[in-house]
């Protein structure tokens, strides 16, 4: 499984690569599609590229040439063109990120979460709402952005939209976006994040700068997880269906392409997932 984003002959590998592996979200999903598939007799090789694409690249050519029955992945956008080759010798399955329209997926509405997230700060009073985003070549971002400016052009808001240039987007992007925000930026009352790992160092750097959450700015974190709920400082956040991604529609997916592609009843299979 390839995950920050192969099968084959007789179902004998599937494949899945991953972004970025450590982070509390993508770690759910893929834990998620290892039990699913082991409860289906599947065996999982699973790759970190760390959101890197030329790790990505080395990693598909090594899984290309192994013994994997299938593959799953959460590309980094750098290799559409050789996953898309690759999809014509065993089938591939998007997680997460949709970089390949003409590949099967399964994610959420990016688009729809920036959207709405605007829309509850708004309806909590806030009037000055940023947007800590990331590159917009990661679908993830580039559709929470959309959500987002389409909200606030709607409600004629100020559109605030910080960003820096780094491979991993965890506690430490949020952390120091927060500052920059907060060093380019008067009176902001409500930050949007991707993650919750992201709103953490959001947290710490709003409690070091003196400022009250959420009676002077209030967080919102894009893709909640359990760890939310644990911090001292609680988060309001869009919860992802991550284990039903990662569970029923993933595997039921999987099989059924699997099927197509050998023309034949299936009973064990290794799959291969890079993440």
């Amino acid at each position: 499984m390839f995950w920050p984003e192969a099968y084959g002959r007789e179902i004998k590998h599937h494949c899945g690569s991953s972004p970025e592996g450590h982070l509390l979200y993508f770690s759910q999903v893929a834990c998620g599609i290892e039990k699913a598939a082991r409860d289906k007799g599947y065996a999982i090789i699973m790759v970190n590229t760390g959101n890197d694409g030329n790790i990505e690249k080395q990693s598909l050519n090594k899984l290309r040439n192994s013994f994997i029955d299938g593959m799953i992945i959460g590309a980094t956008g750098s290799n559409s063109r050789l996953i898309r080759d690759i999809n014509t010798e065993i089938p591939v399955i998007q997680v997460v990120r949709k970089f390949d329209p003409l590949l099967s997926c399964v994610d959420v509405d990016y688009t729809d979460i920036g959207y709405k997230a605007v829309w509850n700060l708004y309806s909590k009073g806030c009037r000055k709402i940023a947007l800590i985003n990331s590159s917009l070549s990661l679908t993830p971002y580039e559709n929470r952005y959309n959500g987002y400016r389409r909200a606030i052009t709607e409600l004629d808001l100020e559109e605030i939209v910080i960003s820096k240039d780094s491979l991993l987007q965890g506690p430490s992007y949020g952390y120091d976006c927060t500052l920059k925000l907060l060093d380019e930026y008067d009176d902001i009352d409500g930050i949007m994040l991707a993650s919750d790992s992201q709103s953490m160092g959001a947290l710490r750097a709003l409690k070091e700068s003196h400022v009250s959450v959420p009676d002077q700015i209030k967080l919102l974190s894009m893709t909640g997880i359990q760890i939310g709920s644990m911090l001292e400082t609680s988060l309001t956040s869009f919860e992802l269906p991550g284990e039903e991604i990662s569970s029923v529609r993933m595997i039921s997916l999987s099989m059924q392409r699997l099927r197509r592609h050998l023309h034949q009843d299936l009973s064990r299979s290794f799959a291969a997932v890079s993440l």
